[in-house]
């Protein structure tokens, strides 16, 4: 079994998102809509996606029949949450003429998901894990050297 290492790029995804634009009902919408099962289904979507990755994909064994299922969970939240949930919120933004309204307003479904994925005791664990393998005399210089630059010292 191929172990799965995606958690930084999901912590970099987590900080690639921006904030919602202003009034962005439709963003309201989506974060009050959305289930934990829809944040674990956009989750496994989104490891799925950059598992086809020609790097990442050595590191992931999702079948074609998993990505398929995957899909297919994800087109029906999103049928839900802009045919249903938030029809209106998606007829308003979609009437701005202004794709970021759109796209910020998933941006937020998005980072919704993964802060909650970061909740979980084993994620943090995994996500931190790498800070054994930092060199620690060259933080502790660093550390040293930003406490001098906060004291009023020089370089």
């Amino acid at each position: 079994m191929r172990r799965l290492v995606i958690l930084p790029a999901l912590f970099a995804f987590a900080l690639s998102v921006s904030a919602p634009a202003k009034a962005d009902t439709l963003g309201e919408c989506l974060l009050k809509s959305q289930s934990a099962e829809d944040q674990l289904v956009l989750m496994k979507w989104f490891v799925a996606a950059i598992s086809l990755n020609d790097n990442i994909t050595p590191l992931t064994s999702v079948t074609s029949q998993q990505r398929d299922d995957i899909d297919q969970a994800m087109a029906k939240i999103f049928d839900r949450l802009l045919f249903s949930d938030c029809h209106a919120q998606a007829v308003t933004a979609l009437s701005t003429k202004n794709p970021a309204v759109f796209k910020a307003s998933f941006e937020a479904f998005g980072r919704e998901a993964v802060q909650n994925l970061f909740k979980d005791p084993k994620v943090m664990a995994g996500v931190s894990r790498f800070g054994t393998f930092l060199d620690r005399d060259h933080l502790a210089a660093l550390m040293a050297e930003a406490q001098k630059s906060k004291s009023g010292g020089t370089n």
